[in-house]
Formats: C-alpha cells, sequence, structure tokens
C-alpha cells in the first residue's frame, strides 16, 4: 500500500470515527504546552510536584484504562492536570528529578498501585523524555552506507515504527539489508 493511500486511509477514519485516544492525549498535552508557553517561546516549567495520591491515580489511569483520555480525567480532577503537566512539561527537562519522584511511589503503599506498574509507567516514559541529551544518537546520514537512499530508508523505518508493518518489520529490514 502506497504512503497516500495510507494518509487517505487515516484521515478517513478520523473523519468517520473520530480521533484516536492517543491522538487526542497528544492534542491534549500540546494545550497544556501552548497555555504555558512565553512570550519569547520558551515554555514555563516551573511545575510543583503533585500529591503522591494524585500521582499514583494517574499511573493507574494510564496504565489501566486506556479507553479514558486525559483530558476527561484531568476535567474531573484538576490535581490530575497538575500531575500531566509535571510529568510530561517539567520531565522534558528535569526527568531524572520526575524518575526520582515517581520512584517514591514504590516505598509507598496505594491500593491498586503495584511496583511493576510504576516500573512500567517509568519505562513508558523513556519513550517519551529522552535520558539525556548526551544520550542523542548520531545522525542517521552520518553513520548510513547508502546516504542517496537515506530517504527511502527513513519513510520505511518510519511506516515500521509506526505499526503499519507490524509484525513484518524483521522481514522488511533483513529485505532491505540483502538488498542494499
Amino acid at each position: 500500500m502506497a504512503k497516500n493511500s495510507l494518509d487517505e486511509f487515516y484521515k478517513s477514519l478520523d473523519r468517520e470515527y473520530g480521533k484516536s485516544i492517543e491522538d487526542r492525549n497528544v492534542d491534549y498535552i500540546t494545550s497544556l504546552l501552548k497555555l504555558r508557553e512565553q512570550p519569547d517561546g520558551t515554555i514555563d516549567d516551573n511545575i510543583q510536584p503533585p500529591s503522591l495520591q494524585s500521582t499514583a491515580e494517574v499511573i493507574i489511569l494510564i496504565m489501566t484504562r486506556h479507553d479514558i483520555t486525559y483530558d476527561q480525567f484531568c476535567e474531573k480532577d484538576k490535581g490530575y492536570k497538575r500531575v500531566i503537566e509535571y510529568i510530561f512539561i517539567r520531565g522534558v527537562k528535569h526527568r531524572d528529578e520526575i524518575v526520582s519522584y515517581l520512584k517514591q511511589l514504590l516505598s509507598k503503599s496505594f491500593p491498586g498501585l503495584g511496583p511493576k506498574l510504576v516500573l512500567g509507567f517509568i519505562r513508558l516514559l523513556d519513550q517519551f523524555i529522552p535520558k539525556s541529551t548526551k544520550d542523542k544518537p548520531t545522525s542517521f546520514l552520518k553513520v548510513i552506507q547508502f546516504p542517496e537512499k537515506a530517504k527511502e530508508i527513513m519513510d520505511t523505518l518510519h511506516f515500521m515504527t509506526n505499526g503499519e508493518i507490524g509484525k513484518g518489520a524483521a522481514l522488511v529490514m533483513l529485505v532491505v539489508k540483502k538488498v542494499l
């Protein structure tokens, strides 16, 4: 299936069924970022840590209730909004602080929140908040053997990482490796 066909397919899904939960969550966090944007374009990330109780509840919601969007549960409790801001806005530049804060939950007892859930949430954050700027990967174009094929390779990787190829991704990588 061509890229344009997939783009149309996703647009059709959005028109017919509405945005996905993930897209709505990204939109919500983006709206929170816009509210904290300063006139000079920087983001005010001076956010005080929320209560551990609210944080535990938000982690339970995020990790177990995939059918509820962030804006839905933040609308019901402003403490939840503060947790989302603290983790996803302050966490961008203060990741270690956020992880240390979240690890405090490991020594507390909250019904429904075990260590497995807390550690799973921290691993989930690794997907969104880089561990450090020095862990930034080497530029793709600096290490690729065939720079003239970079766009096609990046497009293929984009499809694979967005789940458009799914379980066949390893096979596609093997084929691409043999072709190149």
